[in-house]
C-alpha cells in the first residue's frame, strides 16, 4: 500500500469507505453499515424528496436507520454512491450525508483499515 498521504481529492477515485466490503463501522446490517440519525434525516428532508430519502434510507426496527445498500458492479455499497468503486465516483447526497460520513477523515486510520480490507478481500475472491 502506498504511505503517500490520502486527500479528500482522493476520495473520488475511490469510494471503499461507502462499501461495507471494507467497513468495519459500528452502525447497522450487523455492524457493517452506516447508521442515519433523526438529526440525519432532518437534514436530508431539506434537500431530498421523500422518495428521494426512500431510495437511499432503510428504516429499522427501533428507529433504527440505515443507508441502504444496493449490488453494483458485483459488490454492495452504499445507496447513495455514484460512480464505480476505485475509479470515479461521488457521494450523490454529500451536502446532506450522515453525521458518521461526515466524521470519516480522508487518509484517517479507519480510512486505511478499510482500504486494506477491501483490497485483501478483493483478492481472495
Amino acid at each position: 500500500m502506498s504511505t503517500r498521504k490520502i486527500t479528500s481529492a482522493d476520495c473520488q477515485s475511490c469510494g471503499i469507505c461507502c462499501s461495507p466490503e471494507a467497513s468495519s463501522r459500528d452502525g447497522c446490517y450487523d455492524a457493517d453499515y452506516v447508521g442515519v440519525t433523526d438529526r440525519d434525516l432532518e437534514l436530508m428532508s431539506k434537500a431530498l424528496s421523500a422518495e428521494e430519502i426512500g431510495d437511499r434510507v432503510s428504516i429499522g426496527m427501533d428507529d433504527n436507520s440505515c443507508m441502504k445498500l444496493v449490488p453494483k458492479n458485483g459488490m454492495e455499497r452504499c445507496a447513495a454512491l455514484t460512480g464505480r468503486i476505485g475509479r470515479s465516483c461521488a457521494c450523490s447526497i454529500y451536502e446532506v450525508r450522515p453525521g458518521v460520513c461526515r466524521e470519516f477523515k480522508p487518509g484517517s486510520e479507519e480510512c486505511l483499515e478499510a482500504r486494506k480490507n477491501y483490497f485483501e478481500r478483493r483478492r481472495g475472491k
